[in-house]
């Protein structure tokens, strides 16, 4: 049996590294945007010989980058820091993924979340008895349940959708 493979953005397969970090997700986003390293050098104003040791494709040769070069790196690629967050918890949790459907997934769940906790507070506060002292960490276990079965119920709509208009549905 062969090692697992994952998809770069834009096509051929490579090997499954060992793990996979926010680095990898950078890397990528560079790759499809067409922004080397000498490029993001000068966006970034770090040394270009810094950039290419902390994003070496090779993890052995890869050294850390410090929270403000990231925060640095991420802004010149317009990547969101809660986008870089879902991105390396998907990176780190679903082995047989592909680096687009990464960031399609990364941008769904930012999307989801901008505004959130203000929605949240809204809803909390109309509800006449309720206050924010009510609220306890295990309802957002009960929450993600919810979401998560409306996603797949909505998802499933979508999929059945999709087989009426190909032709394969009555």
């Amino acid at each position: 049996m062969g090692d697992p493979t994952r998809m770069p953005a834009g096509g051929a397969t490579q090997e499954v590294k060992k793990s996979f970090e926010l680095e990898d997700y950078v890397i990528e986003r560079m790759k499809i945007a067409g922004v080397s390293v000498r490029n993001l050098a000068v966006s970034t104003g770090l040394k270009k010989s810094r950039l290419h040791e902390g994003l070496h494709r090779d993890i052995d040769k890869r050294i850390p980058l410090r929270v403000p070069e990231m925060k640095l790196v991420l802004d010149a690629l317009g990547i969101d820091r809660n986008e870089a967050f879902y991105a390396r918890e998907v990176l780190a949790s679903v082995s047989d993924i592909t680096f687009d459907e990464v960031i399609r997934v990364a941008a769904m769940l930012c999307e989801m979340n901008n505004g959130l906790p203000q929605e949240v507070i809204t809803v909390i506060r109309a509800v006449d008895g309720l206050d924010l002292n009510d609220v306890r960490r295990e309802h957002g276990t009960a929450a993600r349940g919810l979401v998560v079965r409306l996603l797949g119920d909505r998802y499933t709509a979508v999929a059945r959708l999709r087989r009426k208009t190909d032709g394969f549905e009555d």
